[in-house]
C-alpha cells in the first residue's frame, strides 16, 4: 500500500496521482481468484485443458490491461474500449466458445489499431517534411 507513495516520493511525482494509477494498473488482482475458482489455471484438466487456460488467462489480462490504460497502438476510442472491455470478460469465461469469441474481438481492435498508428505516423511524417 505504501509502494506507490514511496515511488512518487523518489520520481518527485504526485503521490495521489501515482497511486491511482497503481490502483489502476493493480485491478487484474482482483480478477485473478476468480480464474482460480472457475477455470482450469490450476492445472486440474487434461493438457491441453491447462494450456487453454494459460492462454485464455494471459489473453484476459492483456486485455484488461489495455481496458485499464485505454491505451493499445494508440488511445483507444470509446467504441475499441468497449469492444476490449467485452473480449475480456469473454476472455475469463472458461467456455472455448467464449475464449474464440474474445480472441476474434481482440484480432479485430489490434488490427484496427494497427491501421490507424499507421495513419497517423504517415500524418506526422508527411507534417514533418513540410515544416523543413
Amino acid at each position: 500500500a505504501m509502494g506507490p507513495f514511496a515511488a512518487a516520493a523518489i520520481a518527485g511525482a504526485d503521490p495521489m496521482k501515482t497511486g491511482w494509477s497503481c490502483f489502476r494498473f493493480a485491478k487484474i488482482i482482483y480478477v485473478m481468484p476468480l480464474l482460480f475458482a472457475y477455470s482450469h489455471i490450476l492445472f486440474t484438466g487434461t493438457p491441453t485443458e491447462n494450456l487453454w487456460a494459460v492462454f485464455s488467462a494471459t489473453l484476459g489480462t492483456v486485455l484488461f490491461s489495455i481496458v485499464g490504460t485505454a491505451y493499445f497502438y494508440v488511445k483507444t476510442t470509446l467504441v475499441e474500449w468497449l469492444i476490449l472491455a467485452f473480449a475480456s470478460f469473454l476472455a475469463f469465461v472458461p467456455i472455448l466458445g467464449t475464449e474464440i469469441a474474445a480472441l476474434a474481438l481482440f484480432a479485430a481492435v489490434y488490427f484496427w489499431q494497427r491501421k490507424r498508428a499507421s495513419a497517423l505516423a504517415n500524418a506526422a511524417q508527411a507534417v514533418e517534411i513540410t515544416i523543413k
